[in-house]
């Protein structure tokens, strides 16, 4: 409401907000409480902390640090939630994840090009290649085929249930590459 003074009523926005004239004068006046004015101290140091740390710190880092330098004994809650009201974060790490189960059993594949990737001329050599790509909203899934000089590659989402989809694309970028390889 403070913030909006310029341009509304004091009485429009009390009655919209169905708070009292005399309740906001009030609120206008208090002094800051005690646990404010801790926030904020606390929040200087958590950010010179963070600082220190290049940005690697979390709060469970930075709660240990309050404590055992600086003797400052807080809930690693109240750190977490300054750090968010600050905007700051630390460091993760990604996690590993296993995309190819090896089954040592079975039978390797043979190398038809012995490791030589290089060919004389067009549609001599086909090769083509899967991987993954992290992203926020799961895997993303990358087909590549090459031949000679001319590639292609399709990214695709994986479906456990039906991975046509990446099938498909990969099949067409092998189409594209293969039909810009042949003179028309």
């Amino acid at each position: 409401m403070k913030v909006n003074q310029a341009t509304h009523s004091v009485g429009v926005m009390c009655r919209l907000l169905k708070v009292s004239r005399s309740g906001f004068y009030a609120w206008l006046e208090r002094p800051t409480s005690a646990r404010a004015r801790a926030d904020l101290a606390l929040t200087a140091r958590v950010e010179a902390i963070h600082r220190r740390s290049k940005g690697v710190y979390g709060s469970p880092m930075i709660h240990a640090e309050l404590a055992d330098d600086y003797g400052i004994r807080v809930g690693r809650k109240r750190v977490a939630r300054l750090m968010r009201a600050a905007g700051l974060r630390g460091a993760t790490l990604r996690r590993y994840v296993v995309t190819t189960l090896w089954d040592p059993h079975a039978e390797r594949a043979i190398d038809l090009v012995e490791r030589k990737f290089y060919t004389d001329g067009p549609d001599r050599l086909w090769v083509a290649d899967i991987t993954y790509v992290p992203t926020w909203a799961g895997f993303l899934y990358l087909a590549h085929a090459c031949g000679g000089s001319q590639c292609g590659a399709k990214l695709g989402q994986f479906n456990p249930c039906c991975d046509d989809r990446l099938n498909l694309g990969s099949t067409r970028a092998t189409r594209s590459a293969s039909a810009a390889a042949k003179p028309a």
